[in-house]
């Protein structure tokens, strides 16, 4: 298996962007643990596509559990994340 460590640095440091929606730190974590399995998924050199897909609408849904505002500026990392993923 080939693993992809440059891919994973680089969706950590975009994971990373959440921290600034002035989320408290319990919400990073329901964000935080869908963005860890991600990023283990390319880390394993994007291991399974669909999950991957699955698991960044699962950030999606999330993101509509907050107020317009906060889930703006979730939606606009993970469409980062999505952006980063494609080129994968």
């Amino acid at each position: 298996m080939s693993y992809d460590l440059e891919g994973a640095k680089a969706f950590m440091a975009l994971s990373r962007q959440f921290e600034k929606t002035g989320l408290s730190r319990f919400e990073l974590r329901r964000l935080g643990s869908i963005g860890n399995a991600i990023e283990i998924q390319i880390e394993e050199g994007y291991g399974n596509s669909e999950a991957v897909t699955y698991l960044i609408k699962a950030l999606h849904a999330v993101a509509g559990t907050y107020e317009k505002a906060t889930a703006s500026n979730i939606v606009a990392v993970i469409k980062k994340m999505e952006s980063l993923v494609s080129k994968m």
